[in-house]
């Protein structure tokens, strides 16, 4: 069937079939043709981007550039930064979609900076470690760690336990135990494309104990009123700041290695310390209370200008009314007031204004007008 064929086949095609034999033996219930293209593939495609210029090829020598709008099968790029290139194919009968074709280009790793030097953390503390390059990408990054167990030979981190960020520019170390104290760390960073491997610099870490504090009263531990005793924080290694604390709560103003306390201050403390490695610890509770009741009238100061304080033994928390009447030489009364008491040796404060110079006599009575105890004060 020559007149079927030529070398030029475009145009219409017609089949026809014949059967050899006597009538009709069948029924033809398909037919198909297939192409094979002699000289190759039809050249379709069409590419972009054409800039930036001179990195779409016809060549793999990367020699003849490719021109925008040529359809070609396969094209060679030389980009020198990361770039997504994309085809058309046309066909006689359609138009394909855009088909992206990423092409990541990587560069060799520059200037490693990091870690630091030394890093130090406390006791059950956190710390990090961070490498960075000048420039490279697509880095893979692995920590490695120098032991006291391991000895010379470095050893590559895994994430669990106290490390997270094994394989990333930053290693997070979370409660650091006091046993890691003088490790050592550094960063290998790969770029394997370009078979590029840096090793960054040593950091040595330094696990710093928690400060042990204590406290020394002196000279007492048991108060009377108009006495007071010092409270002395004492802190290894060495405290740079402090706060008081009484009964749990903090001391306004108490930030200084001693604390003085009188018969108003009774209670519990203790101290938090922030050592000169920034570690923070606090002490056991010292306790300041009141010594053995007794059966004096505290009244002081005196002499003085007409303002004093008078106290008397009460129990804790048991609230008492009591009636303070200060009398003057005459017997006559210059001062009348009730007072709650309910701390041991309660303050009670007195303010006699401009009065006269003289000896006062001060009772100290309940609510019922039972005389419970009496003194004097002289103002001046």
């Amino acid at each position: 069937f020559s007149s079927l064929y030529s070398a030029a086949p475009q145009g219409d095609w017609t089949l026809a079939l014949a059967d050899g034999g006597p009538g009709d033996l069948g029924t033809l219930t398909s037919w198909s043709i297939d192409f094979s293209y002699l000289a190759g593939i039809p050249a379709t495609g069409v590419w972009n981007p054409t800039t930036p210029t001179n990195t779409i090829f016809t060549d793999a020598a990367a020699t003849i550039p490719y021109v925008a709008g040529t359809p070609a099968n396969t094209v060679y790029v030389l980009p020198t930064t990361t770039t997504t290139y994309n085809v058309v194919v046309t066909t006689p009968l359609c138009v394909s979609g855009v088909t992206n074709i990423p092409v990541t280009v990587n560069n060799p790793i520059g200037a490693v900076t990091g870690p630091a030097a030394n890093t130090a953390v406390c006791v059950n503390g956190n710390a990090s470690f961070t490498v960075s390059a000048a420039s490279g990408n697509d880095i893979a990054y692995q920590w490695q760690e120098l032991t006291t167990a391991t000895g010379s030979v470095w050893t590559n981190i895994t994430n669990g336990g106290i490390y997270s960020g094994a394989t990333t520019a930053t290693l997070s170390l979370s409660g650091v135990p006091a046993t890691y104290n003088n490790y050592k760390y550094r960063a290998v960073l790969t770029i394997s494309a370009c078979t590029s491997t840096v090793t960054s610099a040593v950091d040595i870490l330094t696990v710093n104990p928690l400060p042990v504090v204590t406290i020394g009263v002196a000279p007492y531990t048991q108060l009377y009123p108009s006495i007071s005793t010092t409270l002395t924080a004492s802190s290894t290694p060495t405290g740079a700041t402090y706060q008081w604390y009484r009964d749990g709560v903090a001391v306004p103003g108490a930030t200084a290695s001693t604390l003085s306390v009188d018969v108003d201050g009774l209670g519990e403390y203790t101290v938090s310390v922030v050592d000169i490695h920034g570690c923070a610890g606090t002490s056991a509770v010292s306790k300041i209370i009141s010594a053995a009741p007794n059966d004096i009238l505290f009244i002081y100061p005196s002499p003085n200008s007409g303002q004093f304080q008078v106290r008397y033994q009460s129990l804790e928390g048991n609230i008492l009314a009591r009636t303070l009447t200060v009398y003057d030489s005459k017997g006559s009364r210059v001062y009348s007031r009730v007072y709650n008491i309910n701390v041991p040796y309660g303050r009670m404060d007195v303010d006699l204004g401009n009065i006269s110079r003289g000896v006062y006599r001060v009772e100290l009575g309940d609510l019922n007008g039972k005389r419970i105890k009496t003194g004097s004060v002289l103002v001046l």
